[in-house]
């Protein structure tokens, strides 16, 4: 009786041990399973983590691309105003454009036997108009009082002045007439007018007389496009008028001097009508 229940006892020591091993692997594949779930679930956090910052980072990105667009919309648009900010006609009519190296200002005369150009316009009810103007002096030449009166004038005796004739070419191209009274305009309303002479130290002389005498430039305007073929009517315009001729000048002697042509426009600031040109 003592050995059988020894045997028993035996039996179930024998039957836990094998039980004991039997559940071990299984404890050990649970923890497996825990601990690769574990690290799945901790590799899928790390990946929506990065999915996350992937995803903030196109959102920046998406924010900065919007950003350079709207920064590009805006550069267009500034460029655009910008464009508009100096119309064509404005531009035009309130700034020269040389043909020569010279501005044509009194600091910056244009040299003698180059041209310039100006756009001129005349504000005039009666025979307004627009003009594209080059001109150049061609030549000057000292004139004695023998001279003078050889061309018809009476002169009084100046210490301070002597008279010198002064050769231009003119061409006015695009003659428009813009505002009129009278049915049409003369070529001569669109003359370029003197103002007069000046020197480099502000020395000047208002005048000069372009008109009244064999080869003078408004003669010489007037021969060449003679009655019927020397106006402009509203709503038409002349490609181009080309004259050339002879100004009578008065000009300090021994200085140097400036002939000052005085454009049409006369709304301009008062220096910005005067147009130099060096006599020598």
């Amino acid at each position: 009786m003592k050995n059988i229940k020894k045997y028993i006892i035996l039996l179930v020591l024998i039957a836990l041990v094998s039980l004991t091993s039997s559940c071990s692997p299984a404890r050990d594949f649970f923890d497996d399973e825990d601990t690769d779930k574990k690290e799945a679930k901790d590799e899928d956090e790390d990946n929506d983590e990065d999915k996350d910052e992937d995803e903030d980072n196109d959102e920046d990105k998406d924010e900065d691309e919007d950003k350079d667009k709207e920064d590009e919309e805006d550069q267009s648009v500034k460029a655009g105003s910008n464009s508009k900010i100096a119309p064509k006609d404005n531009n035009k009519k309130n700034s020269n454009t040389a043909t020569s190296k010279n501005k044509g200002t009194f600091d910056d005369p244009v040299e003698l036997g180059s041209s310039f150009s100006w756009f001129d316009e005349s504000l005039s009810t009666s025979f307004g108009y627009e003009s594209d103007v080059t001109m150049s002096v061609t030549g000057v030449k000292k004139l004695s009082s023998a001279d003078i009166t050889a061309l018809g004038f009476d002169i009084t005796e100046d210490l301070q002045l002597e008279y010198v004739l002064v050769s231009l070419n003119i061409i006015c191209k695009n003659v428009t007439p813009t505002e009129l009274e009278d049915p049409d305009i003369y070529y001569s309303n669109t003359q370029p007018s003197i103002w007069g002479s000046e020197t480099p130290t502000g020395r000047s002389v208002i005048g000069g007389t372009d008109y009244g005498f064999d080869g003078s430039i408004s003669r010489n305007l007037s021969d060449r496009y003679p009655s019927g073929s020397n106006t402009i009517n509203k709503g038409s315009s002349a490609s181009e008028i080309n004259f050339s001729g002879d100004v009578l000048l008065p000009v300090f002697i021994g200085e140097t001097n400036y002939l000052v042509m005085q454009k049409a426009n006369h709304e301009l600031e008062y220096d910005a009508q005067k147009i130099h040109f060096k006599l020598n």
